[in-house]
């Protein structure tokens, strides 16, 4: 057990003076332990072994002082400490008690006696002393403590005084200042930041300790050089009375939290703002969030954010959440479609929806296989007509040489007549086909179309009769295009055709030009359409319409909802072709019993509009003595013009190929004065063979002939400059014709292109 007792030291030479002390405490307390000792050399020795809780000396020791048993400074020493003095020495005793703070007594036998109150008081005094020291001990370690965890914090700390002066901060702020802590005090804001900045502390500092409460500022702070954004929490200091003394300041660097924020706050916006649908769904189908554009798609699902999805929809989405596996569908909401990926995000309740509207992209894509399925049609139609040119060139040849031999009244040249007309109408046909296929022989030209426009209306108004009213729109500001006369004729007459069809009561049919320009995201929404400037050319009715499965289907050849007999079909196909051939585009726009709008659309022409040829006078060919060459692969056409061109008094030479041609122009080449070849032959074409023999037959002319001939292919490379083309079927007339024209004319190249 702890020793309780109380110890005391007492110094005293005399042995009745320490005899009455001895009795003094005996009588009193059985725990006080009593030591004595006669000088200051026993008691120094005792007070290296042992702390005594008291020491009672005499002050005037044998070998010294007893006040100097005490160390200067009274707190500092660990025991309590009373003086006795002599009678007399008085003066001397209170002048030692003031120098060290000590209680006394006068050596007196009642005073002896009384010695243990005396030695209480001194050990109270001592107990309040400890106490005390203890106590600031403390509060120096929680200082410490505090200041160490205050220096320690990521925040920056201060603290000033009622007019903005720094009282103390930190270490996490003397960091920022780059100076110690101790050095802040005394200055002020302006010392460390720029006036302007100065001066909005200093504003805030006021505000607040004029309110008296505490405020969180998001404000701008200098540090390094480097503006930043900090939040700082200010609040007033009291003094004990109550009154505001100054503020205390805490702020922390904020800048990487505040572009958080702004990241997570658009992050946050992205769905709002996305033109695409997007939801979310909980596993149990409850529609936890949808963007403005999902609309659609909530109107569908017969739902709204924080119901739950019914029916199928429902189990569409807990069979996804349930596979895990990302899953693709196709909605149509009204005349819309939309593309919905469906995302069931791992370790999650939800599954994300992201939607497409892909209206215009099917609409585009339908556009493209329509335009894929026209061109295969082309092609097949132009493959045909080039073998059936070639078997009319001879048919009708044949006959025509046929008629020329009999009378005009005998029954076989009526039959023979009767064959050449057919033959006209099959002709007539196939260049329907070629047009269709845009192989068809064109002669582009600059046109106004007003002008073309004009000149068409009277037979355009004996076309549609009286019942129909014809109205003209003509732009006064029309760009020129570049087209072939005929062949703009011919798309006015077609579609005037197929208006007058569309209104068997009578109506209103009217024809407008315009100067327009299609822009990217004109191109953009319908396949094959180039930006750029265009002449318009639009035919419009008032007659029945058409609905949108007859719409697909109007350019396709021989498409008609014509009773049979009463149309080819081609008319509308006609059109689309010569409108592709030149460049350009053609887009209908109609509904049942709304009436349709034809809009074609031709590229613009670089040059003036020039003077166009008149028809020219259609005599009887003259012929001629030269020597020409047919090179021709179809045996029907080669043998027509054998004797055509030996009627009019020329030499021919006749090859079905480049190989059996080559030894004629060996043997016989300077002779030959005009190669007639077709374009496409087995082995080296038309125009290979002729640039073969025209480096060694420098006078040798040439004349293509052809049953389709792609304006681009036969003018842009195929046949090179200048060259003269002879289109398929042709009669006997028009071969001896052109034969003389391109002999009278000169080398290719001497004349213009026609």
């Amino acid at each position: 057990m702890p020793d309780k007792s109380t110890h005391i030291l007492v110094v005293e030479d005399e042995d009745a003076h320490a005899e009455l002390i001895r009795r003094a405490f005996e009588g009193r307390d059985a725990r006080v332990v009593l030591t004595v000792v006669r000088d200051l050399g026993e008691a120094r020795a005792y007070l290296k072994e042992s702390t005594p809780d008291l020491v009672i000396a005499d002050l005037a020791a044998p070998d010294g002082r007893g006040i100097d048993l005490v160390p200067p400074g009274r707190e500092e020493a660990a025991f309590s400490v009373a003086l006795m003095a002599s009678p007399g020495d008085e003066r001397a005793t209170v002048e030692a008690m003031k120098a060290r703070g000590l209680d006394y007594v006068v050596k007196s036998e009642a005073a002896l006696a009384d010695i243990p109150r005396t030695a209480g008081q001194a050990m109270r005094e001592r107990k309040l002393i400890n106490e005390r020291k203890d106590a600031e001990q403390a509060l120096h370690a929680t200082e410490a403590k505090y200041r160490t965890l205050v220096d320690n914090l990521p925040q920056k700390i201060f603290l000033k005084d009622r007019h903005s002066v720094y009282v103390s901060c930190n270490e996490n702020y003397a960091r920022d200042l780059n100076i110690d802590p101790d050095e802040i005090a005394g200055k002020t804001d302006y010392d460390f930041y720029p006036q302007q900045l100065a001066e909005k502390y200093r504003a805030d500092d006021e505000r607040i300790m004029a309110a008296g409460v505490m405020e969180d500022i998001d404000e701008t702070y200098v540090q390094d050089g480097r503006e930043a954004v900090v939040h700082t929490v200010k609040t007033p200091v009291r003094d004990e009375d109550g009154n505001v003394a100054g503020v205390l300041g805490v702020f922390w660097d904020i800048t990487e939290q505040k572009r958080a924020e702004e990241e997570v706050r658009q992050l946050a916006k992205f769905p709002a703002e996305n033109p695409n649908p997007v939801m979310r769904i909980s596993h149990d189908g409850t529609v936890l969030h949808a963007n403005d554009a999902s609309a659609p798609l909530l109107r569908l699902f017969e739902a709204r954010v924080g119901e739950q999805l019914s029916g199928r929809w429902h189990d569409q989405i807990a069979d996804i959440s349930g596979s895990g596996t990302n899953r693709t569908m196709e909605l149509h909401c009204g005349e819309r479609t939309f593309s919905l990926v469906c995302v069931p995000v791992a370790g999650a309740d939800y599954v994300n929806l992201y939607g497409r509207d892909i209206t215009e992209q099917e609409r585009l894509e339908a556009q493209m296989q329509q335009v894929a399925k026209l061109e295969s049609i082309g092609r097949l139609a132009g493959g045909v007509a080039h073998d059936f040119n070639n078997i009319l060139t001879g048919i009708g040849g044949y006959a025509e040489l046929l008629a020329d031999q009999m009378e005009g009244d005998s029954p076989a040249r009526r039959d023979l007549d009767e064959i050449r007309r057919l033959t006209d109408r099959a002709a007539d046909l196939i260049r329907q086909l070629l047009a269709f296929s845009r192989r068809q022989h064109i002669e582009p030209i600059a046109l106004n179309m007003n002008a073309v426009v004009k000149s068409t209306t009277k037979m355009l108004r004996r076309i549609i009769g009286e019942d129909i009213d014809l109205r003209l729109a003509l732009a006064g500001d029309l760009v020129n295009v570049c087209a072939d006369l005929s062949q703009v004729e011919q798309i006015l007459v077609n579609l005037t055709i197929n208006a007058r069809h569309a209104m068997p009561q009578g109506g209103k049919l009217t024809i407008e030009t315009a100067s327009v320009t299609l822009d990217d995201e004109y191109a953009r929404t319908r396949a094959g359409v180039t930006p750029g400037p265009y002449g318009m050319l639009a035919v419009s009715d008032t007659g029945c319409g058409m609905d949108e499965n007859t719409q697909k289907h109007i350019f396709e050849p021989f498409f008609t909802t014509r009773e049979a007999g009463q149309g080819t079909g081609l008319g509308l196909a006609t059109v689309y072709g010569i409108v592709k051939q030149h460049g350009g585009n053609i887009w209908v726009y109609s509904e049942p019993a709304r009436g349709t709008t034809f809009k074609v659309y031709l590229p613009c022409a670089e040059e003036e509009v020039g003077p166009h040829r008149g028809r020219e006078a259609q005599e009887t060919p003259p012929g001629g003595a030269e020597t020409v060459l047919v090179l021709e692969d179809e045996q029907a056409v080669r043998n027509l013009a054998e004797r055509v061109l030996k009627q009019k008094g020329y030499t021919v030479l006749t090859a079905a190929s480049a190989a059996e041609a080559d030894p004629l122009m060996e043997t016989m080449g300077n002779d030959v004065a005009l190669l007639l070849t077709d374009v496409v032959l087995p082995g080296p074409n038309g125009r290979e063979f002729y640039e073969s023999q025209a480096t060694r037959h420098p006078s040798l002319r040439v004349l293509y002939m052809s049953g389709y001939a792609d304006n681009a292919a036969a003018h842009q490379g195929v046949l090179g400059p200048g060259a003269e083309l002879l289109q398929k079927p042709f009669t006997p007339v028009a071969l001896a014709r052109k034969v003389r024209e391109v002999l009278d004319r000169g080398r290719p190249g001497e004349g213009h292109l026609r």
